[in-house]
């Protein structure tokens, strides 16, 4: 599985490079799509629509860049990124930095991963503060639950 496909230019040079290493084995793709947009603290969301622009990201992930250039491709005005360490635990002094941090550089609202905000709850924001909704797409869907059930009933019958 090739994930994050939607990073990349060119996926058939990428897909034919690991088919080298894996011979006939089957290679599929994912994609990482925003399916919503909600409030901190709030339980459904919104696409954009909702957000103000500029916006300040950050987010305490293994892989912070990559969140950063999902929301330009999804055409957030960035004007302030943070990125804490994975797994951040979040203290009031850290949230009153970061949001003085943004404001201070054109940011009208704060937007952070679904991971983070769970972390949020309990803080005051002096500025609206969103989180960002994913879904991982796989592209070749049917084809990949087909060989799962294939190898599924092989190994159930002894094959």
């Amino acid at each position: 599985m090739i994930t994050r496909a939607e990073q990349v230019q060119d996926l058939t040079t990428i897909k034919e490079a690991v088919q080298q290493f894996v011979g006939n084995t089957p290679i599929f793709s994912s994609r990482m799509l925003t399916s919503g947009i909600r409030r901190v603290g709030c339980a459904s969301g919104d696409r954009q629509g909702l957000i103000t622009q500029p916006v300040g990201a950050f987010c305490g992930v293994g892989n912070p860049e990559s969140f950063f250039e999902h929301l330009r491709r999804e055409g957030h005005q960035l004007v302030f990124t943070r990125a804490f360490a994975d797994h951040h635990q979040y203290k009031p002094s850290d949230f009153d930095a970061l949001v003085e941090d943004a404001v201070v550089r054109g940011a009208r609202s704060l937007i952070t991963t679904a991971k983070d905000a769970i972390k949020l709850t309990s803080f005051n924001f002096g500025i609206p503060c969103y989180v960002l909704e994913i879904q991982i797409l796989i592209d070749e869907e049917e084809r990949l639950v087909e060989i799962i059930r294939n190898a599924i009933s092989n190994a159930a019958s002894g094959n």
